[in-house]
């Protein structure tokens, strides 16, 4: 447009001088058709630079200006391809006016930050998506991303404001963060009681007793794993001082069953251990989740089928066979299952048959 304009005044004025000159008259009568090529060169340029579409892409026939609602443009040629919110957009909302008026289509910035301002004052460098979409300025995929970090967002960490760890005086930073527990939970360190960290001078990389795949301090504690009593089940979420008496760790903690559950041992009556002589090591019959049931008491393997073979679903109770509750080593296989008439009948052909328990045990303690 502007190239025009300027042609138009030359020739305005080239007019003006041929009528007063007559000698002018013929020179220019003599260079009018390189003057015309030039004139006809100047008017085909676009105003708009070096796209090549054509004008009735945007334009009507009936005006220049406005522009079509619609225009037919694949914007993907260029290299920035319309997506999601930008899909949207009028061209002069990218598309800066001249002085002139026409819009600036060659040489546009493709940089977010020639759009949008940047509120993390270049800290962040001008690659948007690291973080955002094109669909919404919300925080993206971050945690997903972070994660391929030298620090993964784990547990509580993947719940934390950006802000919360990487703005520093306020300044958003994403460099020379340090990586180290005590840089951000000092305050935390400083303030625990139960146990008090600095009197027991506990060290003050926090992964040595905590972990961050949890959302709480008093989560997991793999570190227990290294003394060689993990703590599992119930024993995982009692507090430390139950065996640490007066949070005292530098010591050798008994790592038997009995030593701390001697109460229950000693108190329990059905069925009443000390008397039955049942093992001190509670880990035979309990697990570390409950004391009911005694899940880990393998009847089946470690003394008598009960649970599989022919005595499946042949019982009640423990008390038909152990009929003295005070004694479990003692059992009977009369009492309740085999009576003497019917054993004797299928025993009257074998050699040193018995009717006695011990010796149905001896023989049939596989069955």
């Amino acid at each position: 447009m502007f190239r025009a304009t300027s042609m138009i005044t030359t020739l305005a004025i080239l007019a003006i001088e041929m009528f007063k000159n007559k000698n002018f008259y013929r020179k220019m009568f003599r260079y009018f058709p390189l003057l015309l090529l030039i004139t006809s060169f100047v008017f085909s340029q676009s105003p708009h630079g070096e796209i090549k579409i054509d004008c009735s892409n945007c334009h009507t026939t009936s005006e220049w200006i406005p522009i079509k609602e619609k225009i037919d443009f694949d914007h993907s040629t260029t290299g920035f391809p319309l997506l999601d919110s930008h899909a949207g957009l009028n061209c002069i909302d990218c598309h800066k006016k001249e002085k002139d008026g026409s819009l600036i289509f060659s040489k546009v910035e493709s940089r977010c930050s020639a759009c949008h301002f940047d509120f993390h004052n270049g800290n962040l460098g001008d690659k948007c998506q690291s973080c955002h979409s094109f669909k919404t300025w919300k925080l993206y995929d971050v945690v997903r991303k972070h994660n391929k970090s030298r620090f993964p967002l784990l547990g509580a960490h993947a719940s934390v404001k950006c802000e919360s760890c990487h703005l520093k005086n306020g300044i958003f930073q994403t460099y020379l963060i340090p990586l180290e527990c005590i840089s951000c939970h000092e305050k935390n360190y400083i303030e625990a009681k139960k146990p008090n960290h600095i009197s027991l001078n506990f060290s003050k990389n926090c992964n040595d007793c905590h972990t961050i795949k949890t959302v709480s301090w008093h989560g997991e504690r793999a570190f227990h794993n290294k003394t060689g009593f993990p703590l599992t089940g119930a024993h995982a979420i009692i507090s430390c001082d139950k065996c640490h008496q007066n949070w005292e760790f530098n010591l050798t903690l008994p790592a038997d069953c009995y030593s701390c559950h001697k109460t229950q041992y000693e108190q329990t009556t059905n069925p009443n251990h000390q008397l039955a002589g049942f093992p001190t090591n509670c880990s035979v019959c309990h697990n570390t989740s409950s004391w009911r049931p005694a899940t880990n008491f393998d009847h089946d393997k470690n003394f008598f089928r009960i649970y599989s073979g022919e005595h499946r679903n042949k019982w009640r109770s423990c008390n038909d066979c152990h009929i003295n509750p005070a004694d479990y080593k003692n059992f009977s296989c009369i009492t309740y299952c085999h009576s003497q008439a019917s054993t004797d009948r299928k025993h009257r052909n074998v050699s040193g048959y018995r009717y006695e328990s011990s010796a149905c045990y001896s023989c049939h303690r596989n069955v």
